[in-house]
């Protein structure tokens, strides 16, 4: 690595780790090392592509594509998009469920008679990812939906 690009990423460490946790909070199933060693790479690419004459501020530029790269990343995994709220209602009712010992086909059952007006179909597949979808919350809008469900 150049000079130019080692003193680039030292003085971007921080901006990169900043963005790296935005996404990992949004997207946590993936490591905040890997987000930081994306953001590197792109702060490096940055400094590869940048061009003078164009008149933009290269402290902006740099930070624009270690966002674009890290939420590039993020967005290959579900959790960054924010569900519809029913969905998350339904995660912490089928966390319930296999508490209780149930099945993932009895677990479709409860819910299709749950919500008989529902266009849904609760197969085993949809159950599970909800099974997983529930595993994964971790962010405080998560949790704070699942704490809003369980007053209910």
């Amino acid at each position: 690595m150049k000079d130019r690009e080692q003193q680039a990423v030292d003085r971007y460490a921080s901006v990169v780790a900043s963005i790296a946790r935005s996404a990992h909070n949004a997207s946590p199933v993936v490591d905040i090392d890997d987000f930081k060693q994306i953001g590197f790479i792109a702060v490096i690419e940055a400094i590869r592509r940048f061009d003078v004459s164009s008149g933009r501020s290269l402290r902006n530029y740099i930070r624009q594509c270690i966002r674009r790269a890290i939420f590039k990343e993020a967005k290959k995994f579900y959790l960054f998009f924010r569900l519809p709220h029913d969905v998350y209602k339904l995660a912490a009712r089928v966390e319930k469920l296999s508490i209780q010992g149930n099945s993932l086909v009895d677990i479709g059952n409860i819910l299709q008679k749950e919500n008989p007006k529902t266009d849904r179909v609760f197969d085993e597949g949809f159950v599970e990812k909800l099974l997983i979808l529930g595993d994964l919350r971790k962010s405080n809008l998560e949790q704070r939906i699942y704490d809003d469900y369980d007053k209910d």
